[in-house]
This record gives structure tokens, C-alpha cells and sequence, in this order.
């Protein structure tokens, strides 16, 4: 081979070979290239990784919590049943058991109540053995900073009280690194301490457990309140259930009594009515007799005492028939002619009864009946009696150029009645003892005119055997208007 073909071996040979140096570096870079991007995207990873480790740290922390208050809101409820479903104090303590309150995630728990006389009582007792509750107890309700803490406070945890001195006390007493102590708080004032602890620290407590807490012990202290007003109450009723029940039976016994009095009195009234009617019956025989000039002429003097006699045995005969029907009526020993019958026939006659008075007192008597006749179930007679003593009376007590008028309407299943008269009144002092037996107010027109004040007792006493009912309405010097009703026929 000449040289020159050996030259261009060989620059040929260089040639390929500086290619393949230009080739083999820029695979270099592309490889340097590719590696650094390559370790770009597993920093990127890498971060990516830890965040997502962080992320998946905090996420199941925040499934932690949920799941906490859920659970803890799930105990609460059954609390909140368990509270809500008695009134009665120590039942309610016995249904808010220690498995609820360990619901809420705590492994110690105390619970302590005020008693009536402001006494700490031990109500629920969870992690700790029953010796330890009484130097407990004391050791709690004797350091008063908790005690003034709790009451200002409401409630104080681990969490967010920063007082070494109590997280102390905490510890050496309630033996609890982490805790929750709440106050039952009331209108009186604290009630009682709710205690919740766990003694791990691995156990801690959040924000959301304190407010449950919080509202645990409201709950608690609402539900104690009621339970006391409601035992108060219940006391009350007790008290005044008794207090009824002995007044019923005094009661009951005076009306016994009373009931026998005027028994006695009625039958006292029957006998000596009946006893004065046979020589008051005589005692007029005998006036009349000799006012008829019977036993021969009489001076003019004696004729005129013989008269006032006779007179006043009509007066003793028309009050003891009064008493005798006012007692037999007591009794029910009297017998109502009750027949259906219409009103009008008596108010006239009534009228025509009393004419001559009302004219003789120059009065004026005014009749207010209803165009429709109104017919009543009642005793003619007695009926009459009402009218003519309720006329009488307005008669008596109303003066010259005054009114009386009789009023008769239909209210339904009653008549309804009345007297009007524009007399004196009657005196705000005689007002309750209207309807009495023996009471009469003073006649301001004309005292010589005297009444047995027997006359409205009568009148009450036939209106309510008659299932009606008497009142009156009295103005001084204005008049009187005295009302009462009868049933209907029906």
C-alpha cells in the first residue's frame, strides 16, 4: 500500500475516531442531562412523600379527634337520656353510672354533690378504691383556690390551666397527669365538682372534650336543680294534701255540727210554733168574741185595747206561720203544689192586690211583662208569697211619687223576676245579712211600721226549693232591685 493511501487510513481512522468522541459526549450530556432531571424529580418525590406522610399524620389526628367527639358526643346524649328521664335525685345518680362517664374516654372520674345542709357527698366514684374518697373529699373541698377557681371559672383542665400549684394537687391527690375539673353551678351557687382524669399523658385531652365537659356538668347541675324543686314541690303538695284533709275533716265535722244545731233549732221552732198556735188561737177567740158584743156591750176604752189584741195576734199568727214554713222548707217537710202555669195570672193578681197601698202611698206601680206568655213549673201559691213580700218591702221603703215596678223576661230554661223600687236602699253595713233570719234595715220613711225580719228569709228559702236562685242589687236613696228566677215548663 503506497503512503498516501496509508495517509488517508489514517486520517480517516482520526476522523471516525473524533466522531465517535463527538458522538460518545454528547451521549455524556445527554446522560449527565437525564440524571440531573432524574434526581430533581426524586427530591420532588421525596418531598412529596413526606408531605403526604405529614398530611396522612394530621389526618388521622383530626380522625382521632372526630372520632373522640363523636364518641364523646354519643355519650353525652346517652347522659343527657339517662339525666332527662327521672326527677328523682338519687335515681338519676344511680342511671348516671361510671361505664357512661368512661364513654367520654377518662379512666378516673369523681363526682361530688352539695347536699341540703351545703355537705360534699361522693355521688359517682370510677378509678379510684372507696378508702381513698373520704381524704379525697376533704383534700378537695378544703383547698378553697380550687374551690374559688371552679366557682369563677366554671371548669379547669390540664389543657388550658397553666397553675403548677394545682396541677400539683391534681397529681397527688387525684393521681391524673391530664384531667378536666368542672363545677356544678346553679342559681344558689356551686352544687357539686365534676372530676375527670387519666393518669398517662398519652391520654391527653382536647378542646373539644373540655367543652363536652362543660356541658356534661350543666346538664348535671340543671338536672339536680329539678330534682330538688321538684322533691320540694312534691313535699309542698304532700304538706298541703294534709293540710286539706285535716281542714275537710274539721270542716265537715262544723257542718255536722251545724247541721245538728239547726236541726235542733228547726225542731225548736216546729214545737213551740205548734205550742203557741193553740192559746194564740184562743187568745183571738176569745178578743173577737167579745169585740162581737157576744158577752154584752163594752165600754169604748176596752173596745179599742181588745182591737190592738186581735191585731197583734194576727201579727203573732203570720210570724209563726212564717217560722213554721221557713223550718218546714229547712226540713223538706213541706209539700209544693208545682204545677205548670203561666206567670201573668199571678202578676195580676198581685196588682190588683196591692192597689189600694200603692195608692194610698201615692205611688206608681209599672208591669214589664213579654209580649210571648211565659209558663213556669212551681207552686202557685208560694209564688204569690214571693211577689207580695218583695212588693210589700218596696211599698215600705220607697217614699211618695216614687216608682215599683215588676219586670218578667225569658232567659232561656228560667223566668227571670224582678222587684224595682226607688226607695231608700239599704245600708252598705246591712248588706250581708239581707237574706237572714230576724234582720231588717231601719225604715228611714215611717218607723212606726215593724216587720219580723222574716219576710226575705222565706222568700230565699221558696226561690231555692223552687231550684231558682234570689239576688239583689242596692243603691242608698236610690232604690233596690231584688231578682230571682224559677224554671220553665218544659
Amino acid at each position: 500500500m503506497d503512503f498516501i493511501s496509508l495517509q488517508f487510513v489514517f486520517y480517516v481512522t482520526i476522523l471516525l475516531l473524533i466522531m465517535m468522541v463527538v458522538s460518545k459526549n454528547r451521549v455524556l450530556r445527554e446522560l449527565k442531562s437525564q440524571n440531573y432531571q432524574l434526581n430533581r424529580n426524586l427530591q420532588e418525590a421525596d418531598e412529596q412523600a413526606k408531605l403526604i406522610i405529614k398530611t396522612d399524620l394530621e389526618l388521622n389526628k383530626t380522625q382521632e379527634e372526630l372520632d373522640k367527639k363523636v364518641s364523646g358526643l354519643f355519650a353525652l346524649q346517652k347522659i343527657s337520656h339517662a339525666l332527662s328521664t327521672t326527677l328523682e335525685e338519687d335515681e338519676m345518680f344511680n342511671r348516671l353510672s361510671t361505664p357512661l362517664l368512661h364513654d367520654l374516654g377518662f379512666d378516673k372520674c369523681l363526682l361530688f354533690v352539695l347536699n341540703t345542709a351545703r355537705e360534699p357527698i361522693c355521688r359517682i366514684i370510677g378509678g379510684f378504691k372507696t378508702e381513698e374518697i373520704t381524704n379525697i373529699q376533704s383534700a378537695v373541698f378544703s383547698n378553697m383556690k380550687l374551690i374559688n377557681l371552679i366557682s369563677d371559672k366554671n371548669s379547669i383542665s390540664s389543657l388550658t390551666d397553666e397553675n403548677p400549684e394545682i396541677k400539683e394537687f391534681v397529681l397527688k391527690k387525684l393521681q391524673s397527669e391530664v384531667f378536666i375539673i368542672s363545677g356544678l353551678l346553679t342559681k344558689q351557687g356551686l352544687e357539686g365538682i365534676l372530676f375527670l382524669g387519666n393518669e398517662s399523658k398519652a391520654l391527653n385531652i382536647t378542646e373539644g372534650e373540655e367543652e363536652l365537659v362543660a356541658i356534661l356538668s350543666t346538664q348535671i347541675s340543671q338536672a339536680i336543680e329539678n330534682a330538688r324543686l321538684f322533691e320540694q314541690t312534691w313535699r309542698s303538695q304532700q304538706d298541703l294534701e294534709i293540710k286539706v284533709k285535716e281542714r275537710t275533716m274539721e270542716l265537715t265535722k262544723a257542718l255536722e255540727n251545724i247541721e245538728r244545731i239547726n236541726k235542733r233549732k228547726t225542731d225548736f221552732i216546729l214545737a213551740v210554733s205548734h205550742e203557741l198556735r193553740t192559746p194564740l188561737t184562743s187568745i183571738k177567740g176569745y178578743a173577737s168574741l167579745i169585740l162581737a158584743g157576744t158577752l154584752g156591750d163594752i165600754p169604748e176604752e176596752i173596745q179599742t185595747r181588745l182591737s190592738k189584741i186581735n191585731e197583734h195576734s194576727d201579727k203573732l199568727t203570720d210570724l209563726i206561720e212564717n217560722l213554721l214554713d221557713i223550718s218546714r222548707i229547712e226540713a223538706g217537710r213541706i209539700k209544693m203544689n208545682v204545677q205548670d202555669q203561666e206567670i201573668k195570672p199571678v202578676i195580676d193578681k198581685i196588682a190588683e192586690m196591692f192597689a189600694i197601698q200603692i195608692k194610698e202611698h201615692n205611688l206608681n206601680l209599672n208591669i214589664d211583662l213579654p209580649k210571648e206568655p211565659i209558663k213556669i213549673t212551681a207552686d202557685a201559691m208560694q209564688i204569690e208569697r214571693v211577689f207580695i213580700n218583695l212588693v210589700s218591702n218596696a211599698i215600705k221603703f220607697t217614699p211618695e211619687k216614687g216608682e215599683v215596678k215588676i219586670t218578667v223576661k225569658d232567659t232561656g230554661d228560667f223566668m227571670e223576676a224582678s222587684v224595682t223600687d226607688t226607695g231608700i236602699g239599704i245600708p252598705k253595713d246591712h248588706i250581708h245579712l239581707i237574706f237572714q233570719e230576724f234582720q231588717r234595715a231601719n225604715n228611714a220613711i215611717d218607723n212606726n211600721i215593724k216587720g219580723t225580719g222574716l219576710g226575705l228569709c222565706l222568700v230565699k228559702q221558696i226561690v231555692e226549693a223552687h231550684k231558682g236562685r234570689i239576688w239583689f242589687n242596692s243603691i242608698e236613696n236610690q232604690g233596690t232591685t231584688f231578682s230571682f228566677t224559677i224554671p220553665k215548663t218544659k
